[in-house]
């Protein structure tokens, strides 16, 4: 099963406004812009995109804890 499975990430529309956990304790409320698989993001791994306040972040799967969708924009 892939990561983004794992984290219901494929189960996201994509005008969802999610909440990402991050395992080191931050979190990030923002748009779900993207999901990049493993394999078009050699050598990084799985990432997801939100953007934040105008700002877009990359962050990389195996550092989420969990994602949850609050709404949608």
């Amino acid at each position: 099963m892939l990561r983004c499975q794992e984290l219901g990430i494929d189960k996201l529309p994509w005008n969802a406004v999610i909440r990402v956990n991050l395992k080191d304790g931050k979190a990030f409320v923002g748009d779900f812009t993207n999901w990049t698989s493993a394999l078009d993001n050699e050598p990084d791994g799985e990432s997801i995109g939100v953007r934040v306040d105008g700002v877009e972040y990359e962050i990389f799967l195996d550092e989420i804890e969990s994602v949850v969708a609050v709404g949608t924009y």
